[in-house]
């Protein structure tokens, strides 16, 4: 494989998570209409009287000169006008925006192979291995995990894979495509594939594997080992997670039980280490032949 530097991207727009089974809104406010009614210290309506005074007639007064007698003019009394309620105003609500939601790429299903929708745009990926808990010996595992991911590389003209060495990690996104063992809930679960994209780029992927399931190597390639008896062989199953980590689904047609992307796997199992004509066609949609 030859060197490169990979330049990671550091935006993560969603992830996918594949994996192998064992067979063992802000609402609206009425608007508020002010009625144009005033009203006297905010509470009753303003009631307005008018007042009027008149001069009268007094008969002790007869015989005396008459006296004109003015009447003073109707005395109309003004009101007080009521004061002016300015109207209350009302806060503006600034209105709430709506994420943008990116589309989930696309799947591309054919008779032999599944896309995912997702695929690397920068390589060759570079994998960093963590052997400690998978229960087999350091050196054997970091073969078997390199030899599983050149199993990919071999079927394409680019450089698709790279070892970068070993590394402890507990997994996560952290700008390092990482391949180790770890506990999982379920046990029936032999590992899973995360992969974090951006858009259709894939940006980083992990393996993990079930440390609570017994691993082995085989030796001869057939299965027939010791090594394998009532256990998980190493390069059997990663090259099957990193076909997931490359941008391939799993099948689950009984035509696709022969391929390495078959979603169902059996302990002493060592058939998916081969790549199937289903499995080069789909890495070769994605990365060229």
């Amino acid at each position: 494989m030859k060197t490169r530097v990979l330049i990671a991207a550091l935006v993560v727009g969603g992830l996918l998570c594949c994996g192998i089974i064992s067979t063992d809104v802000l609402s609206k406010e009425t608007l508020k209409e002010a009625k144009g009614l005033h009203y006297q210290n905010g509470m009753d309506p303003v009631k307005i009287q008018t007042f009027e005074a008149d001069a009268k007639f007094n008969p002790a007064r007869m015989k005396t000169p008459k006296l004109s007698v003015t009447t003073p003019p109707k005395r109309t009394v003004t009101p007080t006008p009521a004061p002016t309620i300015a109207p209350k105003m009302e806060p503006t609500t600034a209105p709430v925006m709506k994420p943008t939601v990116t589309a989930s790429p696309t799947p591309v299903v054919s008779g032999l192979y599944k896309l995912r929708g997702v695929q690397w745009d920068q390589y060759p990926v570079r994998f960093y291995i963590d052997p400690a808990a998978a229960g087999v010996e350091a050196g054997s595992v970091i073969h078997e995990v390199e030899g599983a991911l050149e199993s990919w590389d071999a079927a394409v003209e680019v450089d698709l894979v790279e070892s970068a060495g070993t590394t402890s990690t507990t997994g996560g996104m952290n700008g390092r495509n990482e391949v180790f063992w770890t506990t999982f809930t379920n046990t029936g679960t032999i590992g899973t594939t995360t992969v974090y994209y951006t858009g259709d780029m894939i940006t980083e992927a992990d393996i993990k594997l079930n440390s609570n399931l017994p691993w082995g190597v085989d030796a001869d390639g057939e299965g027939s080992g010791d090594a394998l008896t009532d256990r998980f062989d190493v390069r059997n199953i990663v090259t099957h997670e990193a076909g997931h980590a490359f941008g391939l689904g799993d099948l689950y047609e009984t035509s696709a039980v022969d391929l390495t992307m078959y979603g169902y796997s059996t302990r002493g199992q060592v058939k998916k280490i081969s790549l199937g004509t289903g499995d080069i066609a789909g890495i070769r949609a994605l990365y060229g032949s």
